[in-house]
């Protein structure tokens, strides 16, 4: 007969690398240990939880493949905490003697495919995590002088700057080239996108970035369909600008053709006379619906009168205001 195999402690084993982390373990006086000498170190074997023993340790069956066909075997031994019967582990043969020693893993269910990702999967993941957090544009000049914020044709000239501010953002930039390719835009748009200035020479329209700064702005803007921007309308008067595609499935009560793409706009402005103010547009063909809140009570009383003036200012530019909605932001 042969003496019990003392397997109760374990020592590190030198010159390993494993791929994530592992718990070393080893089986205390068992029978069938013996036939483990007829595997290979560094064998992976598969093992299941048979039971939990009132000692703490597992009676755990071994087998050298998920049929079990060629080898398959009982043994006790300590597991990692929180195993329990049912479990189904990966183990790696490290040494026979003076002791067995495992390492082990929690096993993939047998129809998972081990996901791995591609020299450019990983790139884009590094660069992500070495980025700016921000998913913001922003703006590193006003939009407009201080003349033009005082003048009759402040709206027309917002307007094309807010347009130019998006457009030349460079958060289109890869699509943009496209363009340039297929001749759809000119050398000169594709020089003047923000990848392409220099520190010093960078555009009105958004501060100048690395390129893996840019990924976190364009693969937000990819995957939730929303431009944001941040930055000064005219100098000393801040705003925050957000253009968002919403799915047209959503709204059971369209006004135009269910066809027609549904886009929401946000706009908020701390102004001088009116306080903080944050209006919501909501854009589906020449059909608006908008929603202003207003921090003071007396700004909402004033926009609420200039409702038909806007109204009347949007129908004279082909769209038609459906609703219009004032009210104050709900106090904490």
């Amino acid at each position: 007969m042969l003496p019990a195999a003392d397997l109760s402690s374990t020592r590190p084993v030198a010159a390993s690398a494993l791929l994530r982390g592992t718990a070393t373990v080893a089986d205390p006086r068992q029978d069938g240990a013996v036939r483990l000498d007829q595997i290979a170190l560094g064998k992976a074997l598969l093992a299941q939880v048979v039971s939990i023993q009132s000692d703490g340790s597992a009676l755990v069956r071994l087998s050298s493949s998920e049929q079990a066909a060629d080898f398959q075997t009982e043994l006790r031994m300590q597991l990692p905490t929180g195993s329990k019967a049912g479990d189904t582990l990966n183990l790696t043969l490290l040494s026979k003697t003076p002791q067995l020693t495992f390492s082990v893993s929690t096993a993939l269910p047998p129809d998972t495919t081990p996901t791995t990702l591609s020299p450019t999967a990983r790139m884009i993941d590094t660069l992500l995590q070495e980025a700016h957090p921000s998913t913001q544009v922003q703006g590193a000049k006003p939009l407009l002088l201080a003349s033009d914020a005082a003048s009759g044709e402040m709206a027309s000239k917002l307007a094309q700057q807010l347009r130019q501010a998006l457009d030349g953002s460079g958060v289109f930039y890869e699509a943009h080239l496209r363009q340039w390719a297929n001749g759809e835009r000119s050398l000169e748009q594709v020089r003047s996108e923000p990848q392409n200035q220099g520190a010093s020479n960078a555009p009105s329209t958004s501060q100048n970035l690395s390129s893996a700064q840019w990924l976190p702005v364009q693969l937000d803007t990819l995957e939730q369909q929303r431009f944001a921007w941040d930055g000064e309308v005219w100098p000393g008067q801040k705003m925050q600008w957000e253009v968002v595609q919403q799915d047209n499935a959503q709204h059971s009560n369209q006004v135009a053709a269910p066809s027609v793409d549904t886009w929401q706009t946000v706009l908020q402005l701390d102004l001088p006379r009116l306080g903080l103010i944050k209006a919501s547009i909501r854009l589906q063909g020449d059909h608006a619906q908008l929603q202003v809140q207003a921090q003071a009570p007396d700004a909402a009383t004033q926009l609420k009168a200039q409702g038909q003036v806007l109204s009347d200012a949007l129908a004279a530019s082909g769209t038609a205001l459906d609703a219009l909605t004032v009210h104050c932001y709900e106090q904490p």
